[in-house]
């Protein structure tokens, strides 16, 4: 029954990380795409919002991972 528990346990948790992951990737994407579509942010500002934004994206979900394991 513990066995159970832990694996059902650790779905929800991956279930939760992804989706995490997706809403930030979701939000950075909205923004550059706003931001360029409005005419604020030119090409290059845009794609390099996009590519720092995708890395914060990855190392706070790593970072939150990581977190959620050592409790």
């Amino acid at each position: 029954m513990r066995l159970l528990i832990d694996v059902i346990r650790e779905l929800f948790s991956m279930f939760w990380a992804d989706a995490g992951l997706c809403l930030g990737a979701l939000v950075v994407v909205a923004i550059a795409g706003g931001g360029l579509w409005s005419g604020l942010l030119p090409a290059g500002a845009a794609l390099g919002l996009l590519v720092v934004g995708t890395v914060l994206t990855l190392l706070a979900s790593v970072w939150t991972a990581a977190r959620a394991r050592q409790r």
